[in-house]
């Protein structure tokens, strides 16, 4: 067989090659999101005379975590209601977090108080560059939380939590540590009011980086000719 009719057979197998190197670069790509550390928990709590019961769920790993706590907590002497609650997710890509928290007190009042609390915090690494967006919107009595790394530094201290129209950013990450941490509470001195938290986070190739994973994967093709 001469050259002409071995190419035919050839090409199938090399484009085969090429699109499939493809999808394992993209698939690379779009794992942006290394997780180093974390720390995710829920908590209620009651001053009550003479004891302070509580209750807390913890996240066991880097995955999804969901969960609620809500009760009233009481003794002879007084009584009080706390709730607080955490839907969180951490992917390749990003992450999402949203958390709760509330508290109230009494009968009778002035004997007992309760207390929500929601913290959330989670470091990674990136290995190149990406395009982010970071969306924050939080509502409620009081709150800390900070985004900080190589090329992002936001740090606010425990506050009233409303931020009135959110936090919405957007640009591009460079390559490093970072970590975001979101601490919230509310209890019986804004009985009713509580607090609440909104987070999203996602990150995505910056353009150079898959224009030099388009080049790659086209000079792989080159080469099998």
């Amino acid at each position: 067989m001469n050259a002409g009719q071995n190419h035919g057979p050839m090409s199938a197998p090399i484009a085969i090659g090429v699109l499939t190197l493809a999808g394992l670069a993209l698939s690379t790509a779009n794992a942006q999101v290394q997780y180093t550390a974390q720390d995710r928990w829920i908590e209620i709590m009651a001053y009550l005379p003479g004891e302070t019961p509580d209750d807390t769920r913890s996240a066991a790993g880097f995955g999804q975590f969901d969960e609620t706590l809500s009760g009233t907590l009481s003794n002879s002497d007084g009584s009080a209601w706390a709730y607080a609650s955490q839907n969180s997710q951490l992917t390749a890509s990003g992450m999402t977090a949203i958390g709760a928290a509330d508290g109230g007190s009494g009968p009778p009042v002035g004997t007992s108080a309760g207390v929500g609390r929601s913290y959330f915090y989670a470091a990674f690494s990136i290995a190149e560059a990406v395009d982010y967006t970071l969306d924050l919107d939080i509502m409620g009595e009081f709150a800390s939380w900070s985004f900080q790394g190589t090329s992002l530094d936001i740090d606010r201290t425990l506050d009233y939590a409303s931020v009135g129209s959110g936090v919405h950013l957007a640009g591009t990450l460079d390559a490093g540590d970072y970590a975001f941490s979101i601490y919230l509470e509310s209890g019986a001195a804004a009985e009713g009011l509580g607090s609440n938290f909104d987070f999203t986070f996602t990150a995505v190739p910056a353009p150079a980086g898959l224009s030099i994973l388009a080049t790659g994967v086209l000079a792989v093709g080159r080469r099998r000719r």
